[in-house]
């Protein structure tokens, strides 16, 4: 999946690329007063705005095709294993809630992708 989504991205970049702005977005001091939880709620501010704005359009523009995402690309996997998730539970519960986190999702599709010999863990 790594690759398929590096594919995704325009000549010469990668999915390091994309994690750094995404890093650089997370380390601005405009984040940083968002991070203490114990002030939650809280409003968000114009400078963050702009910022996640500016950082999301900046990683559209990463992309070969607007119009095909690396977003577009993980929703597809996680709905497919919330499916097989769903449907498994529903024939065979193992109790009377499922809590679908991001845990249990990932280790889902690692599964459903363990049968292709090539294919690495989604998740490590």
């Amino acid at each position: 999946q790594w690759q398929a989504c590096e594919q995704l991205l325009a000549d010469g970049l990668t999915m390091e690329d994309v994690f750094g702005k995404i890093a650089a977005m997370q380390a601005s001091e405009v984040m940083r007063p968002f991070y203490d939880f114990s002030a939650w709620p809280m409003a968000n501010s114009q400078a963050q705005a702009d910022l996640t704005i500016g950082t999301s359009n900046e990683i559209t523009q990463m992309h070969r095709d607007r119009k095909v995402m690396i977003s577009d690309l993980l929703s597809s996997l996680v709905v497919k294993a919330t499916g097989q998730l769903i449907f498994g539970e529903a024939s065979k519960p193992s109790g009377p809630v499922l809590w679908l986190n991001h845990d249990i999702v990932a280790r889902r599709l690692n599964a459903s992708h363990a049968h292709s010999k090539s294919a690495a863990p989604l998740v490590a």
